[in-house]
């Protein structure tokens, strides 16, 4: 998943949530995702679905703080 053009991809794993709609899981934080962006899933060169990033919720998991 690639959230600025400039930045890598990002692993993370894509759940479907109805009416186009899907909540993203990063396998790492991602550095300044904001409401607006647009995001893109990739697999290899294939574009797998994109659209405006809705809203960001706080990381969790062990080493956030």
């Amino acid at each position: 998943v690639q959230v600025r053009h400039a930045q890598a991809p990002v692993a993370a794993r894509l759940l479907a949530r109805g009416e186009g709609r899907a909540e993203v899981r990063f396998a790492e934080p991602v550095f300044a995702a904001a409401p607006g962006q647009a995001l893109v899933a990739w697999r290899d060169d294939a574009v797998l679905c994109g659209g405006p990033i809705a809203r960001v919720a706080a990381p969790e998991g062990p080493g956030v703080s």
